[in-house]
């Protein structure tokens, strides 16, 4: 009898804790039906509030390949809140050129404008329809082959109004924002024949002879014990090779050694110079330590002779002069 007591009583409390939660389940889902009927009532403080969502974070920041085919930049304008348009809002913008002086004031930056030759927009209109939340996309069609390196561009597109409703002033304005350029590149140091001004007094097949500037090699250096007012190396091709921007790479030890002052020229005769590149107050910051430069070769033009002129070094003086590494790159 005790045994069928507890059994039952076993079976009872199972049966309870079932009931509990069941209606604990009702409870909670009747919550939520009841709640879901008043959802349409419900709002957010930015309801029915006009943005650029380009104009958020770092959205307008655009990574551009420096390739020739067009890349498409997507801009317009969102419908703030919980809820959907309730009908068509008609959105316009403008190219707001004159906001990259404010910008570049309140950022200490130096954007110039994107060139109006090397970009196409689909329109400067767009609309919100009833029922929706987004604008029908605009696109910037940018062609980063008319862009040069080095340089930091800027295209601001400003929402100046809506039809109907209100925007958010602080996020209208879109400055779409170029840094870089990405590209391919081809090392085409090895295709030349290296010579200089100066070789070490020890001769080219010493330990940090001349052919150490062109050999790939981290671990080794080109030095030479005198520097004197014309400096300079240079490597000849065979054939013309086009070259659009090289790396110095800094020696191991005393950074006085380094090259500050310097003009990068080109030839096909060896006589008439074109200058591609000059840099001056150059410093390296840390040993064996690699810095990219462009060179002003947007044609594209192929030389058969490529030399660097140094006319200064870190320290000013006569002495010694050393480079770790020295790389001819090509895009393509």
């Amino acid at each position: 009898m005790l045994y069928s007591f507890i059994f039952k009583e076993t079976i009872m409390s199972k049966y309870h804790i079932k009931l509990s939660r069941i209606l604990a389940c009702a409870a909670f889902l009747g919550l939520v039906l009841g709640s879901c009927t008043k959802f349409a009532d419900t709002k957010s403080p930015r309801e029915g509030v006009i943005y650029m969502p380009q104009a958020a974070g770092t959205r307008s920041l655009l990574n551009l390949y420096l390739i020739d085919s067009a890349q498409d930049v997507v801009f317009g304008a969102d419908y703030g809140g919980l809820h959907n348009a309730p009908s068509d809002i008609n959105v316009n913008f403008i190219i707001d050129t004159p906001a990259i002086a404010g910008y570049n004031l309140a950022n200490g930056t130096s954007y110039v404008p994107l060139p109006a030759a090397s970009y196409t927009i689909s329109g400067l209109s767009s609309t919100i329809k009833g029922g929706t939340t987004s604008s029908n996309p605009l696109l910037i069609s940018i062609k980063a082959s008319k862009l040069q390196f080095g340089i930091r561009y800027m295209l601001p597109v400003t929402l100046t109004n809506v039809s109907h409703g209100n925007y958010d002033s602080t996020l209208r304005t879109s400055y779409f924002r170029i840094d870089s350029l990405y590209t391919r590149e081809k090392d085409v140091t090895a295709l030349g024949a290296l010579s200089v001004a100066v070789e070490n007094s020890n001769g080219a097949g010493s330990p940090e002879g001349s052919p150490h500037l062109v050999d790939g090699d981290l671990t080794t250096k080109y030095l030479t014990f005198s520097f004197p007012p014309v400096f300079w190396f240079q490597e000849l091709f065979p054939a013309p090779q086009v070259v659009n921007a090289y790396t110095f790479t800094s020696g191991n030890d005393s950074p006085d050694r380094d090259p500050m002052d310097w003009n990068f020229v080109a030839s096909n005769d060896g006589s008439t110079w074109d200058t591609l590149d000059v840099r001056t107050g150059e410093t390296f910051a840390s040993r064996v330590m690699t810095k990219h430069y462009t060179l002003n070769n947007n044609s594209n033009k192929a030389y058969t002779y490529w030399r660097v002129n140094v006319t200064k070094k870190e320290d000013g003086g006569n002495g010694l002069f050393q480079m770790t590494e020295w790389r001819l790159l090509q895009y393509y």
